[in-house]
């Protein structure tokens, strides 16, 4: 009679997907972070900056309204405060710990209504800063309906380019195996 060797079985490797998705997320949220510095900064040197170069303020007066100055900063400030909390989730989420669902949700949520909040601003932005631009023999190089369509354009493309992390985020944490998953972690 002929015996066989026992099965030899070897442990079930741990899922990669927290990983991946932490780094992507870490990725996001260092740029944002830093996108979000840079702006703020940005928005609030530029004065100088144009002074400091020789534009005089009547060649550019959609940049030095102040309305818009204080409203960017603002909405910079807050976008990296947004970004510092999904890195704090995305770190916790490649450590396998628990909390880190909680908080990428609550980034997600958070980061879909800043992203139409300050889509909404920058449409006007971008709307008052076209009709702004310099004119050429008296005449705008613009029309009122291509302003229009450039500002809903770009507002477009922003929003949809701004919320893909957060939706895919809200929609993959919220799947039954992956809430499993994740309460097993510590």
């Amino acid at each position: 009679m002929t015996t066989f060797p026992p099965e030899f079985q070897l442990p079930a490797e741990p899922p990669q997907w927290p990983k991946n998705l932490g780094i992507l997320a870490i990725v996001f949220g260092i740029l944002g972070a830093l996108g979000g510095l840079c702006g703020a900064l940005g928005a609030v040197a530029g004065e100088y900056m144009q002074t400091f170069a020789g534009v005089n303020a009547e060649q550019m007066p959609a940049a030095l309204n102040p309305k818009f100055v204080i409203l960017s900063a603002v909405v910079q400030i807050i976008g990296m405060g947004v970004a510092i909390i999904l890195l704090v989730g995305a770190i916790k989420l490649t450590k396998r710990r628990a909390k880190s669902r909680t908080i990428l949700l609550t980034w997600a949520a958070i980061k879909i209504v800043l992203v139409f909040a300050s889509s909404f601003v920058g449409f006007f932005t971008i709307k008052h800063q076209f009709s702004a631009m310099p004119t050429q023999g008296g005449q705008s190089l613009f029309t009122a309906e291509t302003v229009e369509m450039l500002a809903i354009g770009g507002t477009a493309i922003g929003v949809l380019w701004g919320i893909a992390l957060p939706v895919f985020m809200l929609i993959w944490l919220c799947r039954v195996t992956i809430r499993a998953e994740i309460a097993s972690w510590s």
